[in-house]
């Protein structure tokens, strides 16, 4: 949770605790940025994958419940290939079902 509140700081967008755990994609959104989230075992490890985007960037994050990043990158990066940005998209896709 921690280190979705961290990528998320700035927006104006809430979070009801009571709420948070859910094993679908979650997406909240206000006009402009967008936190779409999901809990979801892979490999037998539960993790906590989540996507937050806005008009200028976004991070994907997939972080154990420790708070310990397991994947993470961001598109304000230009990221070092096309199959890397394919792979990225497929993984997006896979754990919170926004298509590429």
């Amino acid at each position: 949770m921690r280190a979705l509140q961290h990528s998320a700081r700035g927006l104006a967008i809430g979070i009801k605790l009571s709420t948070f755990y859910s094993e679908v994609p979650i997406e909240l959104h206000n006009f402009v940025d967008t936190i779409t989230y999901r809990f979801l075992v892979e490999d037998g490890s539960p993790l906590l994958a989540y996507w937050v985007s806005t008009h200028f960037w976004g991070n994907y994050a997939e972080v154990n419940y420790d708070g310990d990043a397991l994947r993470s990158w961001s598109n304000d990066i230009p990221s070092s290939s096309q199959d890397e940005l394919r792979a990225q998209a497929r993984r997006i896709e896979f754990t919170l079902g926004i298509p590429a």
